[in-house]
């Protein structure tokens, strides 16, 4: 099974070819030694049997004309077709080929009626909803299913739980068709699938460009928000818990303040009593030492006339040497005061 690539002929000097690509890498379609030449009636037995293991066909094609206009060269964007050879084909090379999601715009999931989702399919759509919020989903064969309203009842059932915002949107970007109606000679609804294809490709472009992003910004958003939650939440259990330990321990508070007063006012009374007492001590002390001051400087010895200035200094001397003395045993006795009170 082949990769198809299918781009509008004017892209190729407006030449219908098809090319067989060996390297992609190498591939220049103005070298044709980089691709070989394939038949349009040959195309199917290239495509499912690859004898020669090409890497992908390039398609160049002119669209049939249409009054909505052409979807590949439209004047807005060359829009390039790349047809997987489907999942329960070779489930690794489509997987590879969305692993290019950068490059992609809208993804194409077409779907068997008859199969509804497989559990294959169901992995890819989980995953394509990952990037792509909106996939564009086709489901074909719809024209061989006898009871049509339950088929498409079980198949949005699973929409909606794969790709929810491709659900939101359903009726543009789900649509149940038949290709055989439409080769047969038309059908509306193959008609109006197109025209949603066309319409979501085009004038809806950035859905397929924007939605990757928004979907990424959301998610980010998303975490952020439950982080900030989580953090909201944290704090206010923190919060709690502070506010326990103060309710518990605020009799106690309470109790300290009323301790810490009583304490400041008794200290502020012992202070005040041994401030008086030792005033009172001190003044009482000096007075009684200002009477016995003449008995201070009796104990001198006078030595006569000649001696006189001598005699005065030695008085001097006793009297100071006695208040010293009375002044010292008043600093004891506020010590004592202080320390006993």
């Amino acid at each position: 099974m082949l990769f198809c690539e299918v781009v509008d002929a004017s892209l190729n000097a407006g030449v219908e070819e098809i090319h067989a690509v060996p390297s992609i890498a190498a591939y220049d379609r103005n070298d044709a030694s980089s691709f070989v030449r394939v038949r349009s009636e040959d195309l199917e037995d290239v495509v499912m049997e690859n004898d020669e293991h090409f890497q992908q066909l390039k398609i160049y094609t002119n669209e049939r004309p249409s009054e909505h206009g052409s979807l590949l060269h439209n004047g807005v964007v060359d829009v390039a077709l790349i047809d997987s050879p489907g999942l329960n084909r070779d489930s690794l090379k489509t997987t590879q080929l969305f692993a290019r999601q950068e490059e992609i715009d809208v993804v194409v999931f077409v779907v068997n009626a008859e199969n509804h989702f497989t559990l294959s399919g169901q992995d890819f759509l989980l995953n394509a909803g990952n990037e792509k919020a909106h996939i564009f989903i086709v489901v074909n064969r719809f024209d061989a299913i006898r009871r049509r309203d339950r088929c498409e009842r079980m198949v949005l059932d699973q929409i909606r739980d794969l790709s929810p915002l491709t659900y939101a949107e359903r009726s543009d970007l789900v649509h149940f068709v038949s290709a055989h109606e439409q080769l047969a000679g038309g059908s509306a609804a193959f008609a109006r699938m197109e025209h949603c294809l066309r319409s979501f490709t085009l004038e809806q472009r950035f859905k397929s460009k924007l939605a990757p992003a928004q979907r990424y910004t959301s998610n980010v958003l998303h975490d952020v928000c439950f982080l900030a939650a989580e953090n909201v939440g944290a704090a206010t259990r923190r919060i709690q818990e502070i506010n326990s330990v103060l309710r518990d321990n605020m009799p106690r508070y309470e109790a300290l303040l009323e301790q810490r007063t009583d304490a400041s006012q008794w200290a502020e009374h012992v202070l005040d009593s041994g401030c008086a007492e030792v005033r009172r001590h001190t003044a009482a002390h000096l007075a009684t030492t200002q009477l016995h001051l003449q008995d201070a400087a009796d104990k001198v010895a006078y030595g006569g006339l000649l001696a006189l200035w001598t005699y005065a200094e030695n008085v001097l001397l006793a009297i100071v040497r006695h208040v010293e003395h009375e002044v010292a045993e008043c600093d004891r006795f506020a010590c004592f005061t202080i320390q006993h009170a």
